[in-house]
């Protein structure tokens, strides 16, 4: 049984990757002239993005809270919503002359790029779930806070204050979605009076933290230390890692039930897969730049919402055909 306020977590964090793909990865990442230009615009860059980057920690942390557990036919369905979306579209784009038939066009349809990180470092978090979740279920509480504690301070000191761990510089890897996965668990599994607080607590905490951090951001950038931005907008940082809980906690106190969210949720990962192709992503920083450029004041976030909402539902109705191609594939299989 679906969990809906877990669920709406999951279309949130979807989401949220429309934001940041609409955001620094689309616009630019403010400079210390252009702060002194645009301070309101560029101030809200910071801010949105501080609020927007918990998205991929956030994904990892729900299969963590629910635990993976995997079998053939969920991973083989998980497959085919990949190809369905990366070789549909690549045809698709074919078939209107947006695209060329290369070689390199081919083998991005098999995520055969780091382009496809994430589905690649999931790929992995996915195989390793077994043994992941065999050494929590055996090991003591104790043991397990002690395995957290010592890899996350590893984590924190070679891979965010240093580059000394190449391996996981930015935490687009299989080995921190472990970290992340383990500790979404250890929560779940045992909670104490630091995860049992109110909802409306966790969300103060949130954008409270979002909003220091990007008001901080920006400020740094404004004397010239843009340099600093690299370090706080990356998944191995301790305050995404944290404000990333924070939206957890936050959405694991409500309780209620919908099955529109559930039925929106069960493709919410579209929207990763259809927009990020490497045949569309350039439209679609394309047309969230021109929405910029065309509007002023409130009516750029407007326009820029509409226009992610409108991604968002083409992503998932079309998922919704995946869904029906799959159960006829499944039927036989």
């Amino acid at each position: 049984m679906r969990q809906s306020n877990m669920e709406l977590l999951r279309i949130v964090a979807m989401f949220l990757v429309l934001v940041v793909h609409a955001d620094f990865f689309s616009l630019g990442t403010p400079t210390q002239e252009f702060c002194q230009i645009h301070p309101v615009f560029a101030w809200g860059q910071f801010f949105v993005q501080s609020i927007a980057v918990v998205c991929v920690n956030v994904f990892v942390l729900l299969s963590g809270w629910f635990a993976i557990k995997p079998r053939w036919n969920s991973f083989l369905n998980f497959i085919f919503q990949c190809f369905f979306f990366s070789i549909g579209t690549y045809i698709v784009c074919l078939c209107i002359g947006i695209s060329e038939l290369t070689l390199k066009g081919i083998s991005s349809c098999f995520f055969l790029s780091e382009f496809y990180w994430f589905i690649i470092a999931y790929i992995g978090l996915y195989l390793f779930a077994p043994i992941v979740n065999t050494f929590i279920e055996t090991t003591g509480r104790v043991a397990l806070r002690n395995f957290l504690v010592a890899f996350f301070v590893f984590q924190t000191l070679y891979a965010w204050c240093s580059n000394g761990a190449t391996f996981l510089l930015s935490g687009t890897n299989t080995l921190s979605f472990i970290g992340l996965y383990s500790l979404a668990r250890y929560i779940r599994l045992y909670p104490s009076k630091y995860t049992t607080l109110s909802s409306k607590m966790y969300f103060f905490l949130f954008f409270l933290m979002t909003l220091i951090c990007g008001t901080a951001i920006y400020l740094l950038t404004s004397l010239g230390y843009d340099f600093l931005i690299g370090r706080f907008y990356t998944y191995v940082s301790p305050i995404v890692i944290i404000s990333s809980l924070l939206l957890l906690l936050a959405f694991s106190r409500l309780s209620f039930t919908s099955k529109l969210i559930n039925w929106v949720a069960s493709s919410c990962f579209a929207v990763y897969l259809l927009h990020v192709n490497p045949n569309v992503i350039g439209y679609f920083c394309q047309a969230v730049s021109g929405i910029v450029r065309e509007t002023e004041g409130v009516m750029v976030l407007i326009y820029l919402s509409l226009f992610l909402l409108m991604v968002f539902v083409v992503a998932v109705l079309i998922d919704k055909i995946r869904i029906m191609l799959w159960r006829r594939i499944n039927v036989r299989l």
